[in-house]
Order: C-alpha cells, then sequence, then structure tokens
C-alpha cells in the first residue's frame, strides 16, 4: 500500500455520503418496523403494555440493520458497475471474458438461504429490501428502482448520534454479538419443529414484517415474547408459544392452515425444510 499517495478527495467524499444515506435509511427502517410492533398491539397481536414508538433501539440492533444496508449496497454497486462496463465475467482460455453489462444482480437472489449459508444474513438483508420496497416518492417506485441505487431517505432525522445502549464491552464480545443470528430466528425455529404448530408452515417471514430478524433479546423480553438474556436461548419456550402464534396476522395464519391441511392429506409428508439457522460470519 502507498502511504504517501495523497487520497482521492471526490471519492472519500463519495464513501461519507453514502455512509450518511445508509445510517439515516436504517434508522428510518428501524422506526418503520417500531411503528409495525405498535400496529399490532393495536390489533391486538401483541400483548406490551409499555410498548413505545420511541423505544430506544440497541447497539446490537442498529448494527445489524447498518450491515444489512451495507449489503444491499455492495450488491447495487455490483449493479451500477456493471451498467457502465466495468465488470468481466470470469476469463476461460481461448475466450474473450464476458461483459457483465447486462447481468442484473437480483438482492434476494443474491442472499437467498436456499443456495447459500446467508440464512440470518438473507433475513437482516431482506429487512432492509422489505422498508426500501415500501418507499415510494413522486416521481418513482422504489420496488422497481432498486436495482442500482439506493434511494434517498424520505425525511430527515434530527438524532442521529450511533447507539451505545447495551454495547459488549470488548471488540471480540462485539464480534461474536453480531456474528450470532437474532434470537427471534432461533425462537421461530424452534416453535416450528412440532408437526401442528403453525409456525412451522408460516415460516419467518410474517415475523421479519415486524422487524424480528433484528431485535435483540431485551426487547423480546420487553415484549413478553422471551426471557430476559441469560436464561438461555430456548429455555422455557412453551410458555411464550401462544404469544407467538397470536403475531400472526389472519391471511399469515389462513396460508398456514391451508399447509398444515395439505401436509394431512399427504400423510403428514413435506417437502424438506431448508435450516433456519445460519450464523452471520460470512
Amino acid at each position: 500500500m502507498d502511504t504517501t499517495k495523497k487520497p482521492d478527495l471526490p471519492v472519500m467524499r463519495s464513501v461519507l455520503a453514502t455512509a450518511s444515506r445508509l445510517h439515516s435509511l436504517s434508522r428510518l427502517c428501524i422506526r418503520h418496523y417500531q411503528d409495525s410492533l405498535i400496529a399490532a398491539k393495536r390489533e391486538g397481536r401483541l400483548d406490551a403494555p409499555e410498548l413505545s414508538a420511541h423505544d430506544k433501539l440497541s447497539w446490537c440492533e442498529e448494527q445489524r440493520m447498518i450491515r444489512a444496508f451495507w449489503r444491499v449496497q455492495v450488491v447495487l454497486e455490483m449493479n451500477l458497475a456493471a451498467r457502465r462496463s466495468q465488470l468481466l465475467g470470469t476469463k476461460v482460455e481461448g475466450k474473450v471474458p464476458k461483459d457483465l453489462k447486462t447481468e442484473v444482480l437480483d438482492i434476494q437472489s443474491f442472499y437467498d438461504s436456499t443456495s447459500t449459508n446467508f440464512k440470518a444474513a438473507y433475513h437482516e438483508v431482506m429487512t432492509a429490501v422489505d422498508y426500501l420496497k415500501s418507499l415510494s416518492t413522486s416521481k418513482t417506485d422504489s420496488a422497481t428502482a432498486l436495482v442500482d441505487r439506493m434511494p434517498s431517505p424520505e425525511s430527515s432525522i434530527e438524532d442521529i448520534s450511533p447507539s451505545s445502549r447495551g454495547m459488549p464491552a470488548t471488540p471480540d464480545t462485539r464480534r461474536s454479538a453480531l456474528v450470532l443470528p437474532a434470537d427471534s430466528l432461533w425462537i421461530v425455529d424452534s416453535m416450528g419443529r412440532n408437526a401442528h404448530s403453525p409456525m412451522k408452515f408460516a415460516g419467518f417471514e410474517p415475523y421479519r414484517r415486524m422487524g424480528f430478524a433484528i431485535w435483540d433479546r431485551n426487547r423480546l423480553a420487553r415484549l413478553g415474547l422471551a426471557s430476559p438474556p441469560g436464561h438461555g436461548r430456548v429455555t422455557g419456550l412453551g410458555s411464550y408459544f401462544s404469544s407467538w402464534v397470536k403475531l400472526l396476522e389472519s391471511q399469515d395464519m389462513a396460508r398456514a392452515e391451508d399447509k398444515m391441511r395439505e401436509a394431512e392429506c399427504r400423510g403428514g409428508r413435506l417437502d424438506p425444510l431448508q435450516p433456519m439457522i445460519q450464523d452471520n460470519a460470512s
């Protein structure tokens, strides 16, 4: 590395601008999913007397969300580079490298857990993507525009200082906290192992729509969905089962029941389920 080389100021400004945009989007995204919890409480699907729309986020929740937006940004940058003919395919002996200009990477497919070990990362990324696709402006629909650029935040945030709430004390413990999947993934997976559990057939997506791919264990405890940290990952889950099932919206429950009846008609045999839990180390 040439330490004498002067930094490219336009590049540095671009990186800082991108980081600022992603931080703003991550905060707005978290607020969006906090609102979804408020909606669940209002609809009677969540019993959480002290739930507030302005409940402070933890360090781990914020870091998971920011990481998800950077993972989305990686794919968008690759698509932009491909569109500008700045990428070439793998060189094969005797053949001209394939121009990737026409290749468009789909974010969902790129992190799809059915073909990679990104199950936890997949749900984190899709938490960001689901939010971005819900955004729309007077000029364009973000659901179709999310190809090679990130949309601008739809509103400004007054306080964007990073959260240090519950931040682990050392670099090693901070890394460990972010490698492990969110407790909700473990809980839904464990509760879905019963052959007659609607959660087995509903999957994690309905819970992801309420931000459960990023919520930490302290928040789950405050929501009445798990024991506090230090009591074991899946200890005493039976007493929380009905609360997790109650979170499912009527259409999600109807789809789960249809799949359950289909399984019963086939003698209880289902297609092999993909493993729910993979870590975030990749």
